[in-house]
This record gives C-alpha cells, sequence and structure tokens, in this order.
C-alpha cells in the first residue's frame, strides 16, 4: 500500500467535509522521523510491510488533516504564519514524491479553494475559512475572492461577500459576482419600476380572491424568513422582509427551498410579487382594504412584465441574439438592460420577474387558481 495523489487528496477532502469530527492529535516530539526516500523509489516500496503502509497512511492522514485545520485557522484570523509552519512541516515528513503533493505544496491556494467547494453544501462556514486562507496565499487571483464571495453567499454573510466581490471588481471589472451579491442583498422596501408596453387588461378578482392569495404569500414568506433567521440571518436585514400581519389568511403550503440561499432568492421574488399585486388592486400601502381599485395601466405593466420575461430569458438561452432580431429597445429591470445584462445576473432576474408576471397574470385570468400555478411561470 501506498500513499499516492488519489489518497492523500481523499484523506484531506474527509478531513474538510467529513463528519465534524477532525483529527487533533499532535506528533510526539519522540517520534521517529520519517528518512529521506531513497532514489530508487520502488525498491524502497518494495521492501516496505503492509503494516508500515497503514502507519504511513494515518501519518499522512493526521497531517493533512492539520495541514486543513491550520487552513481554517488562518481563514478566520488573517494569520498565514501556523498553516504555513504546518505546511512545511508535512512536506518533510510525508513519504510522497513531489508530484503527488503539488496541488497542496506547489499550489496551496488552489487546492483550499478545491476543498472549500467541496465543503460548501454541507459546512459552508468552514469553507468559507479556508478560502479565506485561499485569498492570503494568492490575493491576485480572482477567482479566489470570486469563490469566496458565493460562499460568503451561501453563509448569507453580507458583509464578507460585499468586501470579497469588491475585490474580485478590482482584479476584473467585468466579473458579474458584485452585481449578483448586490441582487441579493437587495433593499426589499424599494420597490421595482414595472416597464410598460402596449396591452389592456380587465380584472377578474373580487377582495376576498385578493386577500386570499395574500394569506398564501404570509405564509410563504413567513416560513421562509424563519428558517433564514434561524440559520442565521439578521432579522433586521433590509433584504429580509416580513410580510404584514393583515395578510395573514388560512394555514397555507410552506415550500422548503434547496438551500437557505434559495429560500432567501424565493422569499425575495415572492415579496416582489405580493407588492406588486397590492399595488394593482390600488392597495400601494400594502393593507388590504374592502374594494378593489385597478389600476388604470393594468394591461400595459402586464404586456411589459411579459415583455420584459421573455427578453431576460432569451438573454440567459441565446445571449439576447432573438430578442436583438427581433426588437429595437431592451426593457429595464431594477435598472438593469435585460438585452445586455450578463446571462448569470439575467437567470436570477429571471426569478422575479416570472413572479411578478404570474400575480398579475392571475388578476386577470379566471382559469388558474393562484399565481403559483407553475404553469404561469413556463408560459
Amino acid at each position: 500500500m501506498t500513499v499516492t495523489t488519489a489518497s492523500l487528496l481523499a484523506l484531506v477532502a474527509a478531513a474538510a467535509v467529513g463528519a465534524g469530527v477532525l483529527w487533533s492529535r499532535s506528533r510526539p516530539e519522540d517520534e521517529p522521523e520519517v528518512p529521506p526516500r531513497d532514489e530508487d523509489t520502488e525498491e524502497v516500496e518494495d521492501e516496505l510491510t503492509e503494516a508500515d503502509s497503514l502507519i504511513a497512511g494515518q501519518e499522512t492522514a493526521d497531517w493533512a488533516t492539520q495541514v486543513v485545520e491550520a487552513a481554517a485557522l488562518a481563514g478566520r484570523t488573517g494569520d498565514l504564519g501556523a498553516f504555513e509552519a504546518v505546511r512545511i512541516r508535512f512536506e518533510a515528513i510525508v513519504p510522497c514524491p513531489d508530484d503527488d503533493l503539488a496541488h497542496l505544496l506547489v499550489n496551496a491556494a488552489g487546492f483550499l479553494r478545491e476543498l472549500a467547494i467541496d465543503a460548501e453544501r454541507t459546512r459552508p462556514r468552514h469553507a468559507l475559512e479556508l478560502l479565506g486562507a485561499a485569498v492570503l496565499l494568492e490575493p491576485e487571483r480572482v477567482e479566489m475572492h470570486g469563490s469566496r464571495a458565493l460562499v460568503a453567499l451561501t453563509c448569507l454573510d453580507e458583509p464578507v461577500a460585499r468586501e470579497a466581490a469588491s475585490r474580485a471588481r478590482d482584479l476584473d471589472p467585468d466579473t458579474p459576482v458584485v452585481g449578483y451579491v448586490d441582487m441579493v442583498f437587495c433593499d426589499a422596501n424599494v420597490g421595482v419600476q414595472l416597464p410598460r408596453a402596449e396591452g389592456e387588461a380587465r380584472i377578474v378578482r373580487d377582495v376576498a380572491d385578493v386577500r386570499r392569495i395574500l394569506g398564501i404569500y404570509h405564509a410563504r414568506i413567513a416560513g421562509r424568513r424563519r428558517r433564514l433567521v434561524a440559520a442565521g440571518a439578521p432579522t433586521t436585514a433590509p433584504w429580509l422582509p416580513s410580510p404584514p400581519s393583515s395578510w395573514a389568511g388560512e394555514p397555507a403550503p410552506d415550500p422548503l427551498g434547496a438551500s437557505p440561499l434559495d429560500d432567501l432568492k424565493c422569499l425575495q421574488a415572492e415579496w416582489t410579487g405580493a407588492r406588486v399585486l397590492c399595488d394593482a388592486v390600488g392597495w400601494a400601502d400594502l393593507q388590504p382594504r374592502d374594494a378593489l381599485e385597478p389600476a388604470s395601466d393594468l394591461g400595459e405593466r402586464i404586456a411589459g412584465v411579459e415583455a420584459a420575461l421573455w427578453h431576460v430569458r432569451d438573454r440567459v438561452t441565446t445571449g439576447g441574439a432573438i430578442s436583438a432580431a427581433f426588437t429595437e429597445t431592451d426593457p429595464s429591470w431594477r435598472g438593469h438592460d435585460l438585452g445586455r445584462v450578463h446571462p448569470v445576473l439575467a437567470r436570477e432576474l429571471s426569478r422575479e420577474i416570472a413572479e411578478v408576471q404570474a400575480a398579475l397574470t392571475w388578476l386577470v385570468r379566471d382559469d388558474v387558481d393562484t399565481p403559483f400555478d407553475q404553469g404561469l411561470r413556463d408560459s
């Protein structure tokens, strides 16, 4: 049994993303040093017993774990000293050819980034610490800062996400990561200015219908908010709205997002959909009343939102080629020109635009029960 590249990566990855129990054993002072490898590596390996190989493998695992632990500490404190000391010691004692340790010893920052990507889903805070060490090692690599910003989003850590995104933009002005962070951490109390297009529409719903839908929005938004706060989101953050108690109605399904970040994106889209719905029926202050006062330009709003959704989806799928061929001007959404917005941002904008379209379309169609009918979003 020998310690290969694959086994080393597996050992270190397991240390990074395992059950959360990391080795902390220090190398005893009286433990003998592993002698340097003979130039004739194959001859030395032939002489190793199975027990010797198992001991070498365990030693590698222990020290690989200490490297990862030291990297996490460096990411938390901003001090690379301990990490570099452990890494150098690791290089000295592990009986592996240099190329087997290339990722960790030569390209430590890149290797830590790989570990962080693996750890993000199950241990996002640990992943963020590893990326903190990675950017200390290679502060001029834009992908390090971009990855750190994205993992900070997963952790709902706005200050770190904005700082990392800003550093990424300093290195690459064209990176979409700043726009993405701004989009996620936008002020939910700032309403969206709907585009307009030629169209006519008539509301087919009554007060009871609108109150019922607001009750569903209340249940969904409140449920997502509770989970986000439990996941560490600050309760007073402007990007985490709380639905008015006047919306509350009968108990309704509370869909679970794929992750806290997904819950946040869904919450924000649903919040915008509910706000636009209220404004369309004359409840701009978000307080239900005993009568509806339909907006005079409701048809233009619906037509404008439909055009915006078509443009943004075309931007995602074709880069905007089809919409550019058939339209002279592009609608905008939250300040983004939908014909030129980065495809990554277009994909995120499409969620909110689809939610708004569904809410407005429900008002004027009596063949769907709620705005949450998936057919309204797929159309």
